[in-house]
């Protein structure tokens, strides 16, 4: 459930009430109720996971009684939607999220598993003196959701490509020159890159007339969503692991 409290905060989902006059106690008791509440935090539904998850485990104590507890699950959820409270997506929302709870371990181990043979399918393409890794399509993709996400909420793409590329050019100077990382395993340097992003945006800030808060907090937004699907890049190459574990909790690469 933690899971769904946290995606609750994170996903910019809203659910505005559907508006009604209230012409019975009913309809004022649920006007009442709905000043306690704002339409964030709609996505999953928490009604349905909780409804579903009572009505899994109760099975278990009073198994032949258990279609009763999905039936009252069953007209829960509906009155999510029927009393305007939840859309349609937040409820099948709140019901994966009750199928990943009870399904947890089976889900683990195909989690798992991916994870395991993702790291030992590291290959290299080659086209002359070019080669391309096939690590480099979640590079691409992370780096399109990221410049996505900051092109829409800055606005100007001149002034964010000059940020990136001055965030890329002190990469290498960091990389290459004050680290002195070899060529092509590291190439670029971290905190190369972050000073030139602050650089950038200083720059930018002062010359296109942008609030440097709004460029920072573009970026800031957009950092979770980079460094997220760029780890991919990192399991295939493997360099942010090597702990000893179990076979069961860890996940093991050769």
């Amino acid at each position: 459930m933690s899971i769904g409290i946290y995606l609750q905060f994170i996903l910019p989902f809203v659910a505005p009430p559907k508006q009604f006059i209230p012409k019975t106690i009913l309809g004022e008791m649920l006007l009442y109720e709905r000043s306690f509440d704002g339409p964030g935090c709609a996505f999953p539904s928490f009604h349905v996971s909780w409804a579903f998850l009572s009505a899994y485990y109760y099975s278990w104590i009073y198994s032949k009684y258990n279609f009763i507890f999905y039936i009252l699950s069953i007209l829960i959820s509906l009155s999510c939607i029927t009393t305007g409270m939840h859309s349609i997506i937040d409820i099948v929302g709140g019901f994966l999220l009750f199928l990943i709870c009870v399904k947890r371990i089976r889900l683990w181990i195909y989690i798992r598993n991916y994870f395991e043979n993702l790291p030992n399918s590291w290959s290299c393409y080659r086209i002359g003196r070019l080669h391309i890794i096939n690590s480099s399509f979640y590079v691409f993709v992370s780096a399109s959701i990221g410049g996505f996400i900051i092109f829409s909420l800055i606005g100007d793409i001149s002034g964010v490509l000059l940020i990136n590329l001055l965030s890329l050019f002190m990469a290498a100077v960091w990389g290459q020159y004050i680290e002195r990382s070899s060529g092509l395993s590291r190439p670029f340097g971290y905190f190369g890159f972050i000073i030139g992003g602050i650089v950038g945006s200083l720059i930018v800030s002062w010359f296109y007339s942008i609030p440097l808060i709004r460029i920072l907090s573009a970026y800031a937004l957009a950092s979770p969503w980079i460094q997220g699907v760029g780890r991919f890049r990192c399991i295939i190459h493997g360099c942010c692991h090597g702990r000893s574990t179990n076979q069961f909790l860890g996940i093991l690469i050769t």
